[in-house]
């Protein structure tokens, strides 16, 4: 006969009604630190939000010094500009009158003594010059010294005329580059 075993009913009762605590200590344990691991967690994502918020606004405050900046430098650039043709628009003019200047100054040291401008235009590259004189040679050496002159092409004279004994004449010339 095999060994029969002493069982205790009472017991067996209790103990299937019990419940085991060392399971429920371990399931404590596990939420304290499954709790704990989700304070920590959110712990660091809190500090990576505050220091990433933090690099954001000091970058956008040093966005705005540099748009600021930027708007300076283009509006001095707008500026620059305006001189750079103010400048080129002068330039122009200066060397247009002296170039006027030198015509001029050829004109006068061209013109013979006795001989007397009445008028004298310049439009356009070209020169009209109304003559008064007493005699015909000296209006002949005025044309003949325009002639030789570098500052003067297409010279066109086309006689003088008598009026109340004074000789009138009209020379015309294109100013040379």
């Amino acid at each position: 006969m095999p060994p029969v075993k002493d069982i205790n009913l009472l017991e067996a009762y209790y103990k299937q009604f019990q419940k085991d605590d060392s399971g429920g200590i371990g399931h404590l344990l596990f939420l304290i630190g499954a709790f704990a691991f989700f304070l920590i967690f959110s712990a660091i994502l809190i500090t990576q939000s505050i220091t990433y918020s933090i690099k954001v606004d000091t970058l956008k405050t040093e966005v705005q010094t540099k748009r600021i900046t930027v708007d300076k430098i283009k509006r001095e650039m707008f500026i620059v500009k305006l001189f750079e043709i103010k400048k080129a628009f002068i330039d122009e003019k200066f060397a247009e009158n002296r170039k006027l200047k030198d015509v001029l100054l050829t004109v006068e040291k061209l013109l013979p003594v006795d001989v007397s401008m009445e008028s004298l235009q310049i439009e356009d590259g070209k020169m009209t010059c109304n003559l008064a004189a007493k005699k015909l040679e000296s209006v002949v050496q005025f044309v003949y010294n325009v002639q030789n002159d570098s500052h003067f092409t297409n010279i066109t004279f086309n006689g003088a005329s008598e009026n109340e004994g004074t000789l009138n004449a009209v020379v015309m010339a294109e100013i040379a580059k």
